[in-house]
Order: structure tokens, then C-alpha cells, then sequence
């Protein structure tokens, strides 16, 4: 059983386009199980984390926030 991703690894969570309209990713099914689970409940395995982080980061709308 795989162990559940810690929010700070899900960087697709920083883009200022992540769980919006303009999200060019959004149909995507991966991207929906990101959507569905809130961070504090996010039991996605690994390797949907790498795929959905290496999907956001190619991706030209992605935008980490400034802390």
C-alpha cells in the first residue's frame, strides 16, 4: 500500500491556476483526484503526485506564490 502524499510535496498545489477555469489541466483525471481531495485528506499515491507536479511544472500557466 502506497503511502499518502504530505502536502508540502504537492507542488502542483502552488500554481495560481490550480482549481480554476483557466486551468489548461482541469479535464484531466488526475487533476480531478487533486481537485476532489481537500490538502488536509489527500491520499493521492506517489506516483499521481510526480505525475500531476511534472504535469503543473511543464505547464506555461504554472506560477508558485510568493510566500
Amino acid at each position: 500500500m502506497s503511502e499518502e502524499a504530505f502536502s508540502e510535496t504537492l507542488s502542483f498545489t502552488r500554481c495560481s491556476s490550480w482549481n480554476t477555469k483557466i486551468c489548461p489541466h482541469l479535464k484531466d483525471p488526475h487533476m480531478q483526484l487533486s481537485i476532489i481531495n481537500k490538502p488536509q485528506f489527500y491520499l493521492l499515491n506517489d506516483q499521481t503526485v510526480l505525475k500531476l507536479n511534472r504535469m503543473c511544472v511543464e505547464c506555461k500557466m504554472f506560477m508558485k506564490k510568493l510566500n
